[in-house]
């Protein structure tokens, strides 16, 4: 198990991505930085052998999704 010390620069590193994110991508992603930030810290971002990255759901928890480079298997993305 991490320390808290570990966890902490842990939560920091986060918030230091976040936001860069926020000061390079157009306002209106703001709310899914935020969101995505919440995924990661609750450990529900997973980085995969095979490189992919799999996340899981915040609303359902049998739900997941898979990133793969630049694409990712969610409604969002295929909708975009």
């Amino acid at each position: 198990m991490a320390t808290s010390t570990d966890r902490q620069t842990y939560r920091e590193l986060v918030a230091q991505v976040a936001a860069k994110a926020k000061g390079i991508l157009p306002q209106e992603t703001n709310g899914r930085i935020e969101s995505a930030c919440k995924l990661v810290l609750q450990g529900d971002v997973e980085p995969q052998e095979n490189g992919t990255v799999t996340v899981y759901s915040a609303t359902d928890a049998t739900r997941r999704y898979v990133l793969q480079g630049t694409s990712c298997t969610c409604a969002d993305y295929e909708r975009g």
